[in-house]
């Protein structure tokens, strides 16, 4: 089953957490996004992921139009998420690096938007072993 990760930082994380709304410019690289996906956070200020999370609608343009628009900042392409089963302690990138490769990007370093079964049951299981 495909898992997505999506992007924040400081001033959006909250907000998509209050909401269970993530969000992305790049609707293309989210078009996949079925209901029951997971999907996890990726503050990429701090380096911490946080999830599971798991669909709870596909990838839609503008869900909640006045998302984000505080921190103005504009994520059109958004995914409602259930945070039911998440671990309530995130996962730093030095944690995960091993066997998800981050990319050097203008805003530092990211992990892939999807990822492999194999990834995703590496990174639960990390996951769990912080709990």
């Amino acid at each position: 089953m495909p898992a997505y990760i999506y992007l924040c930082e400081m001033k959006t994380e909250q907000e998509c957490l209050g909401r269970m709304l993530f969000g992305t410019s790049a609707g293309d690289n989210y078009s996949g996004v079925d209901v029951g996906d997971q999907v996890f956070l990726y503050n990429f200020e701090l380096g911490i992921l946080r999830g599971p999370y798991v669909a709870t609608t596909t990838s839609i343009h503008n869900l909640e139009p006045d998302a984000w628009k505080k921190s103005r900042r504009r994520f059109p392409w958004q995914v409602r998420v259930d945070g039911g089963d998440s671990f309530k302690t995130p996962i730093r990138a030095d944690d995960f690096v091993a066997y998800i490769q981050l990319s050097q990007t203008k805003v530092g370093l990211l992990p892939p938007t999807e990822l492999t079964d194999e990834q995703t049951d590496q990174l639960l299981s990390a996951m769990a072993d912080l709990q």
